[in-house]
């Protein structure tokens, strides 16, 4: 009987690591998660100015107008393209928890860019003929509507 202690106590302690390092295992993959969502998270000045451009200085309402663009203009409306289909990307991989992806970026604001760009992205799409060309644009948007349905897109965008 006392000969057994030894080994039952050998049994729990490996338990015991075991839950130990599943729990740390849990945790460093959850802060993974986000800390990609916070890299694609770009408040820099040049960021938000290619926002404000694509978005609020730019008349576009097409991809014949995009490609009427210079270069510079033109960059600057695929880098808001790709960031926010990149988002949609990473919602349905289920790699970032949407709820800090809606806390970070405004639901008005993901829908309106969502909007704006949806003519031309179907352009896209027909061009290329794939139909799942920028599909996380897409996702984004359901997924916004889906959790925020009150959210209005700021029509002052769309002019």
């Amino acid at each position: 009987m006392i000969e057994s202690i030894p080994l039952v106590l050998t049994g729990i302690g490996i338990i015991v690591s075991i839950l130990y390092y599943t729990r740390v295992l849990r945790n460093q993959n959850k802060t993974s998660k986000n800390a990609i969502l916070y890299q694609r998270f770009n408040t820099s000045l040049e960021y938000q100015q290619s926002l404000q451009e694509v978005l609020w200085k730019q008349d576009w309402k097409n991809l014949e107008d995009v490609n009427k663009m210079d270069m510079k203009s033109q960059a600057k409306f695929q880098h808001i393209l790709n960031q926010y289909n990149a988002l949609g990307m990473l919602l349905k991989k289920k790699v970032t928890d949407p709820d800090l992806l809606m806390s970070l970026y405004t639901p008005s604001a993901i829908l309106t860019v969502c909007k704006k760009y949806e003519p031309v992205v179907n352009q896209m799409r027909e061009g290329t003929n794939n139909s799942r060309h920028f599909e996380g644009i897409d996702f984004l948007r359901e997924e916004t509507r889906a959790m925020y349905p009150e959210a209005k897109i700021i029509e002052s965008a769309l002019l």
